[in-house]
């Protein structure tokens, strides 16, 4: 089990190595605050303890975790994503999803605009596992939100691609539509 063991000096990192040595042994790496990412940290935590001394005041706080990474890149304005429209899609009014440009857009369930020259709509992730809360990154697998009256307009066709691109990464997007070939 790996813990987090948060201090008024920083932050210490200790892991639990596996080694042939017999017993536990731990590996610990101490980090400042001031060496922490600024774009932010992901962990899943599993439990969290206090360390308080003689008066009562608190000293220390220790989180278990189970997965730590980077929250990645936020998307830069003018990067865009392709995605191919499936029969699916078209029938029930969404863009679907891969793994892989799935940060591309806001958490789960949080709302964002698609501008298709000058008609907008107002759409966000969803079809994520039960129980995942709004704003999770790396849940959701489709874009819903009003997309049939764009298939619609566009005479769209299982094959034929969409192009978002970041405008305001994770408020505002322009689509683009294109012919299968």
């Amino acid at each position: 089990m790996s813990e987090l063991i948060f201090t008024k000096d920083g932050i210490t990192v200790r892991t639990q190595v596996n080694t042939p040595l017999v017993g536990e042994t731990f590996h610990e790496e101490k980090l400042p605050y001031e060496k922490l990412p600024v774009d932010g940290v992901q962990i899943t935590i599993t439990s969290i303890g206090r360390e308080v001394d003689e008066g009562g005041k608190l000293r220390s706080l220790t989180f278990k975790f189970r997965d730590i990474g980077s929250l990645g890149p936020p998307s830069a304005p003018d990067q865009a994503v392709d995605i191919e429209l499936t029969s699916g899609s078209l029938r029930h009014g969404y863009f679907n999803l891969a793994s892989e440009v799935r940060r591309f857009f806001p958490g789960y369930k949080i709302p964002f605009t698609l501008r298709d020259g000058n008609r907008e709509f107002s759409v966000h992730v969803t079809s994520g596992v039960a129980g995942t809360k709004p704003g999770d990154p790396e849940q959701g697998i489709q874009i819903v939100g009003g997309l049939q009256e764009f298939f619609g307009r566009h005479h769209a066709k299982p094959g034929d691609k969409v192009r978002i691109t970041a405008v305001q990464p994770g408020k505002a997007y322009n689509i683009s539509f294109f012919r299968a070939s």
